[in-house]
């Protein structure tokens, strides 16, 4: 990773992850191209209806407050390794099923 990769590591950890910690969420850096940083919410920030909120009030202001060569924050969406690896941990799961009703007679 670049000298700028490493700084917004290093504001995520400082600055971002105690704040979405606190409702259970994360932050992971997806990529960056050129002054525009591409992250994914993670956890319960994932599918989140405040998820774009919380992207521009924490993320998006912490970066750009701290780093003056970030130009913009971009939320990366689509399905996370996160979410497809708790979707697999339950189709994985052994199916169970349950016997007819025995009727009376």
């Amino acid at each position: 990773m670049d000298q700028l990769g490493d700084q917004v590591e290093r504001v995520l950890a400082e600055r971002v992850r105690p704040v979405l910690a606190q409702h259970g969420g994360d932050v992971r850096l997806d990529r960056l191209e050129g002054g525009v940083v591409h992250v994914r919410l993670l956890g319960e920030c994932l599918g989140c209806p405040a998820a774009d909120l919380s992207m521009r009030l924490i993320v998006k202001e912490e970066l750009c407050q701290a780093l003056p060569q970030v130009e913009d924050v971009a939320l990366v969406g689509g399905v996370s390794d996160e979410l497809i690896g708790q979707a697999l941990a339950i189709l994985r799961r052994p199916r169970y099923t349950v016997p007819p009703p025995r009727l009376a007679v």
